[in-house]
């Protein structure tokens, strides 16, 4: 009776840390997000006028004109959703497959592992914080001709001037430039995830893949019968993951294309509402990959 008295006064400890832990996300999401979020549904449904002498502003309701503008009418806001809808499909099983790869590798004995794991944990501290800002307004100083020049000068040496002199054209090299160009950013988003896998598979015990090996497994057949299915709710925790961070990410077409129209033709209420769409895509993505790690929890349990 005691040792039960015990255990459930270390779940309610527990369960009440956890509150404690989420308890600023929880204030701040009814103080600044649900607000915010009800004042983007008022503006997407309404012509703003701007008042003069700093008056604030009027709002005249027009219901769901600027959302058919954005679905039937504006000829680039489908398209790029979809683009951006493809490159998810595209980059996420890739970003996976890449972290997953990386992480059993780090996860064997070698020399040079922990700076190994360091290496690979950067992208994670260059993408955040200070860093970030630093690196994205070094870029922005950068003037066209300045990036000509420098093309110019990638162009006389190195892949490139190898890949001109063979004489394999334009269009492939383009090809190669991008495939590398992507590498870089899938290595660059892949930093978290990398890390999360890694931990899930220093818990699997060693044991089971001992007794494998006497039952005469190969280790193709341990990675398949044994690791996949140890870490497969972290593999679906770093699919949301990486949904949420190319959907959040600020380098992309749909995302500088809402921007112009807020701040440069002054579209307010028609940018809100291709706000308020985009919002609802990201949702629904979220919501499925919610329903998805219900089941894996469901399969684990």
């Amino acid at each position: 009776m005691k040792m039960k008295k015990r255990k459930k006064n270390a779940i309610t400890r527990r369960n009440r840390m956890g509150i404690i832990f989420v308890l600023p996300f929880i204030i701040g999401l009814f103080v600044f997000f649900i607000p915010a979020l009800f004042n983007l549904f008022r503006f997407s449904m309404s012509d703003i006028q701007v008042l003069s002498g700093g008056r604030g502003y009027s709002l005249d309701f027009v219901g769901l004109s600027y959302y058919r503008k954005a679905l039937m009418e504006d000829p680039k806001f489908n398209r790029m959703l979809l683009e951006l809808l493809g490159t998810v499909l595209v980059q996420t099983p890739i970003i996976l497959i890449f972290s997953l790869l990386i992480a059993s590798i780090l996860n064997q004995e070698f020399h040079g592992r922990t700076l190994a794991r360091v290496i690979f944990f950067i992208p994670v501290i260059v993408s955040t914080g200070a860093i970030a800002y630093v690196q994205n307004n070094w870029v922005s100083i950068m003037t066209v001709s300045d990036l000509g020049n420098a093309l110019a000068d990638s162009s006389s040496s190195g892949v490139y001037a190898l890949l001109e002199r063979i004489d394999v054209g334009q269009g492939l090299i383009q090809v190669i430039v991008e495939a590398a160009n992507g590498l870089n950013k899938i290595i660059r988003s892949s930093g978290m995830q990398i890390y999360v896998l890694l931990a899930a598979l220093q818990e699997i015990p060693s044991s089971i893949y001992e007794a494998a090996k006497v039952e005469g497994c190969s280790a193709w057949e341990c990675f398949w019968k044994i690791t996949i299915p140890s870490v497969v709710p972290q593999i679906i925790i770093c699919a949301v993951y990486t949904l949420i961070s190319i959907f959040t990410a600020t380098d992309t077409e749909i995302y500088e294309y809402i921007v112009n129209q807020e701040f440069v033709n002054n579209q307010l209420s028609f940018a809100a509402a291709m706000n308020v769409l985009y919002l609802m895509g990201v949702g629904v993505c979220l919501l499925v990959g919610g329903g998805i790690i219900k089941l894996g929890n469901l399969h684990k349990d």
